[in-house]
């Protein structure tokens, strides 16, 4: 990618901590079948191809020699589908041992142990993983191919080797009730991660969600401003009607990001260095502002 054409000091993405930072996208493709992803379904299909361990650092060098960039994020659907592919980016970038952070998007059920600590061994400092739901029958219904229990241990190996965390939950599926909403958020809070983000699941053209809810005859709305990019939706799901979705998604965080252990673990983390610390006012500054145009 022609990177240099691009004014990297004002790129910006709210879990970056160490700036000038790029994203990279080392691979394409994904082997499974949930639901509700466009990615696979429209773009890049479910063939699974990938850059070589050596092109990674190739382009990992000329970010960070020729454009000082200090900060990653690696933004494949899975980054280790190819678990001895992702060892082997690991070991040449801690051979190469350039001041560079990165962040890598994951699944639970594919990050054990020895890899999660190879990731921070290598400079990984955060991992980013697509939880979706707290309730297993939700994550069986979505065909995430996953189950609470192997998130739990995906959350544990990443803890372990010291890398932090930001956990992707969508409530209001089709198959969600009040209940299972409630167990999302009770998941969260139990992982408790330094980043979760909440959202409410965009029925998009191409993916199979879409295609059931047309069949169901829900998805009447089709102007996309009215679902406000995954924070605001209009359907009324046999359980659950955009109201108490709506309502739900502002209490998600608010709860969240509100309880007092959050806040004590987020405080310490301020005070690992300067950019952590601008980054929490960030942070703080951006929590407000939706508070006050009552988004949360």
């Amino acid at each position: 990618p022609a990177y240099e054409l691009l004014d990297l000091s004002k790129f910006y993405e709210s879990v970056f901590v160490r700036f000038p930072a790029a994203t990279m996208i080392t691979s394409r493709g994904c082997p499974f079948k949930c639901v509700f992803c466009a990615f696979p379904n429209t773009i890049y299909s479910h063939g699974f191809r990938a850059m070589s361990p050596g092109r990674v650092l190739a382009e990992v060098k000329y970010l960070v020699k020729d454009l000082g960039v200090r900060e990653i994020r690696f933004d494949d659907d899975t980054f280790e589908i190819d678990r001895e592919r992702a060892l082997g980016i690991c070991e040449l970038l801690r051979r190469e041992g350039l001041d560079l952070d990165w962040l890598v998007q994951c699944r639970p059920s594919l990050l054990d142990p020895e890899l999660a600590r190879a990731f921070r061994d290598a400079g990984c400092v955060m991992v980013l993983f697509g939880v979706e739901s707290g309730d297993d029958e939700i994550l069986k219904k979505i065909r995430k191919n996953t189950t609470t229990e192997e998130i739990r241990r995906g959350m544990a190996a990443a803890r372990k080797a010291g890398l932090e965390v930001l956990n992707c939950i969508m409530l209001g599926f089709y198959w969600d009730t009040p209940e299972t909403l409630e167990k999302s958020l009770d998941f969260a809070c139990e992982l408790n991660a330094e980043f979760t983000q909440f959202s409410i699941p965009t029925p998009l053209p191409g993916t199979e969600y879409y295609d059931f809810l047309k069949n169901e005859g829900i998805l009447e709305v089709e102007r996309w401003e009215d679902f406000d990019s995954f924070h605001r939706t209009r359907l009324k799901l046999p359980l659950l009607d955009s109201r108490e979705i709506n309502e739900f998604l502002k209490r998600a965080y608010r709860r969240y990001y509100l309880r007092p252990g959050y806040a004590l673990m987020m405080l310490r983390r301020a005070f690992l260095s300067p950019a952590h610390f601008r980054q929490t006012l960030r942070l703080f500054s951006a929590f407000l502002m939706r508070r006050k145009k009552g988004w949360i």
